[in-house]
């Protein structure tokens, strides 16, 4: 998986939210149109006024070509909207909006490990599915983030199950829940997340990062030296709402002393959504075992 994870472009760009896409379209066409206008007016006068055909107003030749333009970009906002909305297909587990997840399985490897793990621990291990996140990293590495909420129409989620196939088949399972956002102040400060300097990793994608004191070790390719991340747009659907966010992403880890080879998992993820919010995002978790998920 890591490979796959490596090779990614940093090409990948960010979806513009629709209706700023849909404003900026009908602002261009306003500008065409008047231009278009300006265009027939000078036409206009500079004909014979006194002609006999010249009685008869002109018919502007820019008002059907608007037109034809603003039907066009309707039509394509349209066809745009149909497709997003449209149901995700083969998602693993039958995952779908308004399922139940149930980890409760989980529970008695967290209680045993409850005074080790930095990580939040859910109240309730079982859930509804509020909204589903898709990730396409190549032809055949995909991961779903399952968010599960304690009501059915919940803004917030209280645990992410995150779902990782190649090749179609499940690879790995995580449970992770939020522990920080942060919102850099200075150049500098973004710096030391995203570039670092001559002397220091970033730390997004160094060989290390520091959390409360406690030292998580990169777990995509551990015996390279330089900067591993990946960069991705995660696709986000709600009952009646579609979002975009664009992600650059390392994965870090540590076991857990004395816990039989337990591993906290650090996601640390610089994060831009839709609306341009731009922060640092740290989600702890733990991997879920095959006969510990279940999908209702």
């Amino acid at each position: 998986m890591v490979q796959h994870l490596e090779h990614l472009s940093d090409s990948i760009s960010i979806g513009k939210n629709l209706m700023k896409n849909v404003i900026k379209i009908i602002f261009i066409l306003f500008l065409v149109y008047n231009y278009l206008e300006a265009q027939q007016e000078k036409i206009s006068s500079s004909e014979d006024i006194n002609s006999t055909v010249q009685q008869t107003k002109p018919i502007h030749t820019a008002i059907p070509v608007f037109a034809i333009l603003i039907i066009g970009t309707a039509l394509f906002v349209f066809l745009r909207y149909k497709k997003s909305k449209r149901p995700i297909k083969e998602l693993p587990l039958d995952v779908r909006l308004g399922g139940v997840v149930d980890l409760e399985a989980v529970s008695n490897r967290l209680i045993a490990n409850r005074g080790k793990f930095l990580m939040n621990i859910p109240k309730h291990l079982k859930g509804y599915i509020t909204a589903i996140g898709t990730i396409k990293l190549d032809d055949n590495l995909h991961i779903y983030n399952v968010y599960v909420a304690d009501r059915i129409d919940s803004k917030t989620y209280f645990y992410t199950l995150r779902i990782e196939l190649i090749n179609g088949v499940i690879s790995v399972a995580k449970l992770l829940t939020h522990h920080e956002i942060i919102n850099p102040r200075t150049v500098r400060e973004w710096e030391s997340w995203l570039d670092g300097d001559e002397e220091t990793h970033p730390k997004i994608g160094g060989l290390q990062i520091e959390i409360d004191g406690i030292i998580y070790k990169r777990i995509w390719e551990q015996g390279i030296e330089e900067i591993v991340r990946t960069k991705y747009i995660e696709n986000i659907i709600r009952d009646n709402e579609h979002s975009e966010t664009l992600n650059i992403v390392s994965l870090y880890g540590r076991e857990l002393e004395g816990s039989d080879g337990e591993m906290e998992y650090a996601y640390i993820s610089n994060i831009e959504d839709s609306d341009l919010n731009n922060f640092i995002r740290i989600d702890l978790g733990v991997a879920v075992r095959e006969n510990e998920l279940v999908v209702l």
